[in-house]
């Protein structure tokens, strides 16, 4: 059985390394896609791996997310985020899926 995901990123690269990161697992149907501009209704929050401090989970195996800060010296909060990966991934690999997002400084809407 296998499990749809939805990653937000900083950029069309940081989302095409994710998605050849993920290839390595059993994955389908993943497709890099740009953002439309003013879509400024949700919030996103940095994902974070699964069993890691600061991650929540809600039992049902949705992506960890947690309020880590994600500032540094650019000053990445005031950067939008451009592009979105989806995909599904096999249950066996869903942890390793949701660890290389957070590796990958992916984000999960609320």
């Amino acid at each position: 059985m296998s499990k749809s995901f939805v990653a937000y990123f900083k950029s069309e690269n940081d989302a095409e390394t994710a998605k050849a990161k993920l290839e390595k697992l059993r994955v389908s149907d993943m497709l890099v896609d740009e953002l439309p501009n003013g879509d400024k209704r949700a919030t996103y929050f940095p994902i974070v791996g699964i069993g890691t401090p600061g991650s929540m989970s809600t039992g049902s195996g949705a992506m960890g997310i947690g309020m880590a800060d994600v500032t540094d010296d650019h000053d990445e909060k005031s950067q939008e985020l451009t592009h979105l990966l989806e995909g599904k991934v096999e249950q066996e690999d869903y942890v390793e899926a949701i660890s290389i997002l957070a590796e990958s400084n992916g984000y999960k809407s609320e």
